[in-house]
């Protein structure tokens, strides 16, 4: 290796090093990769310490659990045909897809379902960064820059700052994000994304097509024709580095300042262990381009691109192999559940409808074209809410609410509960056992078998055909055929059972009278009690996550479990209203509702809650987020 020569500027904060001879790494050692067919994976990143998340064309995602080793497949999510181009976690859990034609994808459970909240913009997304703060930036074709500091709930376009495209962002910090593009491209933002400075300059007019930092002063970009330059002060000065290629780089992961590796087209690999400084290489025999690359720590690390290819590495990129990749057809999201809005309708006493268009924080009345109360409430899809009540009354609203059409049930008693496992197929129960069933959205209802005379409260699925009910005297009912046939399951008690959670995929819970807590592993068949350590009757119960759920109930009990059941603590509702009803937008705002227009909410993940102030004094008593 011969030393560096003189450096010399290219612009008052960038230096520029010649180019110097590499060393090659002899004993690098590569294994053929079969490719399959023609998806290319764009993009790949890092969840937690085990699992992984790649995404390409075709709108393909992959996910491995065990560091990159083994990835299940699946093509066509959400029934699309985009190109996603990039994807980003805030946390384990959370995460976000984007591509082609405004495409936007959302996982809440680690990447396993995604629903489709694309915007209607038809902008191509040419990459996504997310910051556990709740920030999240979205760059694309000609400058185009979105922002969201709700967890992507929301999404504003911001005025353009240039008009390249733009082809990364990476979150530096908890405040500083860096973009860059076309044509050397270069912004900083210091204030999470809401306003950038232009560090491009003249003298450097490639393409640059990733960014990466780590302990925020030390970053890479590298781009079109081997370009990689760094920086060890946060993006202020930048400094070129030799690559020893002119190959196009698209892909760059520093997980220490010591440990770099960038890749790009024909195969190359380049490792840095000197702050990006210099860089080794080895030639890897087969001509595949290599879009993305993440490492788990300076050993484990992967490598994904075209012809379905991904390979991985266990000793820092001395061998590497080609993963196992299985594809699956799409997963789903559970029956009866989708990603929820900041749009919250509840009912209650005198058909009264209100909603919040802004996390329930304010409030406005709707018409319901009823004067029955309404005592429950629920929204079938983003757009579609119904709502049943005393005298047989079912209303429907395919517009948000702003429209609510009665709908036929031929009953006059009081109905109420419902549940949808499609945008077609519902079923609502009500007293002296009511079962009614739809296939059509509702147009026309029939009434099932239920073999009760019981009032029934409460009925959810956990697949399209296994369903349960529960209601007076401890009934619950357990139908696994689609509602054609309900039969008694044993509750081993006489109380009454007013709602049923789901908390996994086969394990849901039960709250009733006297504080009375049933939980069932196995969807249904069987149930158990979970003391709750109270006595207040409960209303209603809502689980978050797997772990986390509430219940509430008469003169204010509202109670908390963060195991899954096992345990419950009181929280402090700061009333004597009956609450009747809990939802949750995400992990961190909810809402209760309750006798003479209590409306609680949350902004904490429920540990403290507050009364909205409104002129509701109806009685609540249902609410749910479209």
């Amino acid at each position: 290796m011969r030393k560096d020569k003189k450096i010399h500027p290219i612009w008052p904060i960038v230096t520029i090093f010649s180019i110097i001879g590499i060393v090659i790494i002899r004993n690098f050692a590569f294994t053929q990769i079969e490719a399959s067919d023609n998806i290319t994976f764009h993009s790949i990143t890092i969840t937690n310490a085990n699992c992984a998340i790649a995404v390409g064309d075709s709108c393909s995602i992959a996910r491995s659990i065990d560091r990159g080793k083994n990835w299940i497949l699946w093509k066509k999510v959400c029934q699309l045909n985009s190109t996603l181009y990039s994807v980003s976690f805030y946390d384990s859990n959370n995460g976000i897809a984007v591509g082609t034609n405004g495409t936007l994808l959302l996982s809440t459970d680690g990447g396993v379902v995604w629903y489709n909240r694309s915007i209607k913009t038809g902008e191509n997304f040419r990459a996504i960064s997310l910051n556990k703060n709740g920030t999240g930036i979205i760059v694309g074709e000609q400058g185009t820059i979105y922002r969201t500091t709700n967890y992507g709930q929301n999404w504003t376009r911001q005025n353009n700052i240039v008009n390249f495209n733009l082809n990364s962002v990476f979150a530096i910090d908890d405040d500083k994000y860096c973009i860059v593009g076309d044509n050397g491209t270069i912004l900083l933002s210091a204030d999470k994304g809401a306003k950038w400075r232009n560090l491009s300059s003249s003298l450097i007019t490639y393409n640059f097509y990733s960014a990466t930092f780590c302990k925020t002063n030390y970053g890479i970009i590298v781009g079109q024709n081997g370009t990689i330059i760094y920086t060890s002060d946060g993006g202020e000065k930048w400094t070129l580095a030799p690559s020893n290629t002119t190959n196009t780089l698209h892909s760059c992961y520093m997980i220490s300042p010591e440990f770099a590796v960038t890749t790009g087209a024909q195969s190359t690999i380049l490792i840095s262990t000197n702050k990006a400084a210099n860089w080794n290489a080895s030639p890897y025999e087969h001509q595949i381009l290599l879009k993305s690359t993440a490492f788990f720590d300076e050993k484990q690390g992967i490598i994904a691109g075209e012809k379905q290819s991904i390979i991985f590495t266990s000793d820092g990129g001395l061998t590497w192999k080609p993963a196992s990749i299985k594809i699956e057809k799409p997963v789903s999201p559970p029956i009866g559940q989708f990603l929820k809005s900041n749009i919250a309708t509840a009912v209650g006493a005198n058909g009264i409808i209100i909603q919040s268009t802004d996390m329930g924080k304010t409030w406005k009345k709707l018409v319901s074209k009823t004067e029955n109360t309404l005592t429950a409430v629920l929204a079938i899809d983003a757009n579609t809410t119904i709502t049943v009540g005393n005298g047989g009354t079912i209303l429907k609203s395919t517009d948000l609410g702003v429209n609510w059409l009665p709908q036929v049930s031929g009953l006059t008693r009081p109905l109420f509960n419902a549940f949808f496992t499609s945008i077609d197929t519902g079923y609502i129960v009500g007293d002296y056992g009511i079962i009614l069933k739809t296939t059509n959205g509702g147009t026309t209802w029939n009434r099932m078998q239920s073999n009760s005379i019981n009032h029934l409260r409460a009925v959810i699925f956990t697949t399209s055909k296994d369903g349960i009910a529960c209601g007076a005297m401890g009934t619950i009912l357990r139908t696994t055929d689609g509602g054609t046939s309900w039969n008694p399951v044993v509750s081993n008690t006489e109380g009454w059972l007013n709602s049923i959670a789901r908390v996994s995929q086969s394990t849901f819970m039960i709250a009733g009278s006297a504080g009375t807590i049933l939980k069932t592993t196995d969807n249904g068949a069987t149930w158990l009690p979970q003391p709750s350590g109270y006595t207040n009757d409960l209303y209603d119960i809502f689980f978050c996550d797997s772990l986390k759920g509430f219940a509430v109930g008469a003169k204010g009990i509202l109670i908390i479990t963060e195991n899954s059941g096992t345990q419950w603590k009181a929280l402090d509702s700061g009333i004597e209203n009956d609450l009747q009803s809990i939802h949750f937008f995400d992990k961190n705002q909810g809402i209760i509702v309750g006798t003479k227009g209590i409306i609680l909410r949350t902004t904490n993940g429920g540990s403290t809650w507050r009364a909205v102030d409104t002129d509701i004094s109806l009685s609540l008593y249902g609410i749910t987020i479209n």
